[in-house]
């Protein structure tokens, strides 16, 4: 873990900055019908709230700093999850402000695509985090079981992402983090993009930042360069994303080690399969220009052939209709918000 200095401007400040190894647990979650808007009900931070407000579930899964809950909010009947953080690990850890941004980042954006941050609440010793529950749980996940997408499968879950980070950037926040890890699958196959932990807001589209971040596989040229950096980052991001849906493997793995990477990602350009359409290359290559200014916009993400293809209109359902149902051996359990077997009495562990 490195020291660096972001500016914004004149103004300059000391942040903890780290790049993340492929690497992170697989949260899975049941199948759920619908979810109340609780953050129309109540203001994000709600003082209020307590854990005694909701029933406790099973655990869906542990992270560094804590783990996360199904539960059921009881005045509501609604099924949410609850993450839960342990103030002494992220004061240890040095985390507390990346939470904080994290909190107040995700808390303004509101889309379909972005999992949504309902609420949260404090105690003496932990944070909790009311969240959006995705039942087939990481892209990731998808990707390692069923291998490699289609391109007509690859357009649709692009389009959803491109959509997301379209939201952030006016919104201006940059995800900065973007990877199949930090996207999960929501009710009939919607795609979320989730873990805003190294998002960062900027005043215009014209700011700069300087952290070192991300993950190594996902990594711009100019962050390997530690140069100042936009929004363009979130664009090779994307371009990553899109390769890795259809290849099954990012396009500058990092098996060589990361100088090696580094180069690669600075000066070479990726392998395409003879097997892919010219629009899919054409697509991948817009975004994995190697100066930031040369790349694809969001919006031309959206108008580029190899989305509007196959997720336009009588096209996208026609498509979509040939496919399996989404949630098929993603191993979920059906329940509505009647069930009372849903949350049962659990017990939080202590290390949460």
């Amino acid at each position: 873990m490195t020291i660096n200095e972001e500016m914004n401007g004149s103004e300059k400040r000391m942040t903890t900055t780290r790049v993340i190894r492929r690497n992170s647990p697989y949260l899975r979650a049941p199948r759920m019908y619908s979810i109340s808007d609780l953050a129309l009900a109540c203001p994000l931070h709600c003082p209020e709230l307590s854990i005694s407000d909701f029933d406790i579930g099973r655990k869906l899964g542990s992270g560094q700093f804590g783990s996360v809950y199904l539960a059921r909010e009881r005045r509501t009947k609604y099924i949410v999850g609850l993450k839960v953080l342990r103030k002494k690990n992220l004061v240890k850890s040095g985390m507390e402000v990346q939470v904080r941004r994290e909190i107040e980042i995700q808390a303004h954006l509101k889309h379909e695509n972005i999992l949504q941050l309902y609420a949260w609440f404090e105690d003496k010793s932990r944070i909790w985090l009311v969240i959006e529950i995705a039942p087939g749980g990481e892209l990731y996940e998808k990707l390692c079981t069923d291998g490699p997408l289609k391109e007509y499968q690859a357009a649709r879950y692009m389009k959803m992402m491109i959509e997301a980070i379209q939201c952030c950037h006016r919104k201006h926040v940059i995800h900065r983090d973007i990877k199949p890890e930090n996207i999960l699958i929501g009710v009939d196959g919607q795609l979320k993009l989730a873990d805003f932990g190294w998002s960062s807001h900027i005043n215009n589209n014209k700011s700069r930042r300087r952290t070192f971040c991300g993950t190594y596989d996902y990594l711009p040229p100019e962050i390997t360069r530690k140069q100042e950096y936009g929004p363009e980052v979130d664009i090779w991001s994307l371009g990553v994303l899109c390769y890795e849906l259809v290849k099954g493997e990012p396009p500058f793995p990092s098996n060589q080690g990361h100088n090696v990477q580094y180069y690669l990602i600075q000066n070479k350009q990726p392998e395409y399969s003879p097997h892919w359409s010219p629009i899919l290359v054409g697509f991948i290559h817009s975004a994995l220009q190697k100066l930031p200014q040369n790349r694809i916009t969001i919006a031309d993400m959206l108008k580029h052939p190899f989305i509007t293809k196959y997720t336009s209109g009588e096209t996208l359902t026609q498509e979509i209709s040939l496919t399996e149902n989404p949630n098929k051996n993603l191993n979920v359990e059906s329940y509505s918000n009647n069930d009372e077997n849903v949350c049962k009495n659990s017990k939080i562990d202590q290390q949460s």
